[in-house]
């Protein structure tokens, strides 16, 4: 480190040398006081750049010779194009192309060394690429776009029966997250049985920005521009798509506006470098808000069953959880369920995170697949299994005729951090 700033390294440039240092048998940790970000109240990041309209995002990228793009995908997932009228089309002002995007279905893996994936989780969507010289240009012509879309396995799918196929799981033992004691035995002698079934819909992440990146696929390497949340996409996407390897590919980061998991995805990013080869030229994928709504992707829709047996005194003696979800990182990481029992993308606070002193315990995560593709979305699975299993706590409360802070109280006995976060909710309330 030059301490006369002088001189600069990105951390990159140090990680190789950092990762051959001798691991220290102990770890000096910083004290309290000589803490320089932790505990002290400072202003957000870049407010000034965000408020004068400085900051720079994925829309607001010029580059020379520059292109923008939208993507058309069909009404129904998986429907492929089956004809369009492209003439028309390139005929409008503005407009300089029209293709149906054939985005492969085996994606590069993330993983360095291993092969190609086939993925399930709608990276390789079907779609009508209108590429022009403006976004305006380019909507224009999606109002004159006509495009005959063939058949789906997805026709007949609804939100609504999506989520009864997973209500009739609700009773299944599923595969265990967690277990405690003997919860059958707990509930046959239960004073009382308290259970609640909840469900929450499937839920688009609704980030202020919409999503869009530039790519340009150029002279044997490949360069994006934009919030990327997960920069390994673009590694995937520059090979799947160009051929290109990792070490040629080059991101330029700009601001994001928000993301909730939805910039982790990959089919905008795939989109925008196969839309960029094929036309030689840089080119901005937008997707308006509509396209973002409309579009994939969503969290997935989730249906929880939850029961507690109280004892003569109104407490827990044992507490049952059933999730009922599909997978969300086998869609993305084809075998992963091999290696885990669980997804613990879908378990959070479901396995030694569960949170609550109950002595009994029976967890388990019920896997349904309803074939909508779905992503990761702020906090995951905590969103759901936590209004479960606190919605159940206050049920359980309200038949012991007790308070429910009182309640939550006891049963964090033994967990003085998150007590000390109960007493501070309380005192806030």
């Amino acid at each position: 480190v030059d301490a006369s700033g002088s001189r600069r390294l990105g951390y990159g440039d140090l990680a190789e040398g950092a990762a051959r240092q001798p691991v220290p048998k102990e770890a000096v940790l910083k004290r309290p006081e000589d803490f320089v970000l932790i505990g002290k109240e400072r202003s957000s990041y870049r407010v000034a750049d965000k408020l004068t309209g400085r900051a720079q995002y994925a829309v607001d990228i010029k580059l020379p010779g520059m292109l923008t793009a939208i993507v058309v995908h069909p009404p129904v997932i998986h429907a492929p194009v089956v004809s369009f009228n492209a003439a028309e089309i390139k005929a409008m002002p503005g407009v300089r192309d029209v293709f149906a995007t054939e985005i492969p279905a085996a994606i590069a893996h993330f993983r360095p060394g291993m092969g190609p994936a086939v993925p399930d989780n709608g990276a390789c969507q079907p779609g009508v690429a209108i590429v022009a010289d403006h976004f305006w240009a380019a909507q224009r012509a999606r109002q004159a776009l006509k495009v005959r879309w063939g058949d789906s396995d997805m026709a007949d799918f609804s939100a609504e029966g999506a989520l009864r196929e997973l209500a009739r799981h609700v009773d299944d033992p599923g595969a265990k997250s967690k277990v405690k004691g003997d919860a059958a035995a707990a509930f046959a002698r239960a004073d009382k049985v308290v259970e609640g079934v909840y469900t929450m819909p499937y839920k688009a992440h609704a980030q202020m920005e919409p999503l869009s990146v530039v790519a340009w696929v150029h002279d044997g390497i490949v360069e994006y521009w934009g919030g990327i949340q997960v920069p390994s996409r673009c590694a995937q996407a520059a090979e799947t798509i160009a051929g290109v390897p990792a070490d040629k590919v080059k991101i330029h980061l700009t601001e994001a506006g928000g993301s909730f998991g939805a910039r982790e995805g990959m089919h905008q990013i795939l989109e925008a470098t196969y839309i960029s080869r094929r036309v030689g030229k840089p080119v901005k994928l937008i997707y308006s808000r509509e396209d973002d709504m409309r579009g994939l992707f969503y969290q997935t829709a989730s249906v929880h069953k939850a029961r507690a047996a109280l004892d003569r005194d109104g407490g827990i003696a044992a507490f049952s959880l059933r999730a009922v979800t599909p997978s969300i990182k086998e869609p993305d990481d084809p075998g992963f369920l091999a290696k885990v029992p669980v997804d613990p993308s879908c378990t959070e606070a479901m396995r030694d995170d569960f949170y609550y002193d109950i002595g009994t315990l029976d967890l388990a995560w019920v896997r349904v697949e309803p074939k909508l593709p779905i992503w990761w979305w702020r906090a995951v699975s905590y969103v759901p299994n936590v209004f479960a299993i606190e919605s159940l706590i206050d049920e359980a409360a309200h038949a012991a005729g007790q308070d429910p802070l009182a309640y939550r109280r006891r049963l964090l006995r033994e967990r003085p951090e998150h007590l000390a976060v109960l007493e501070r909710a309380a005192a806030l309330a």
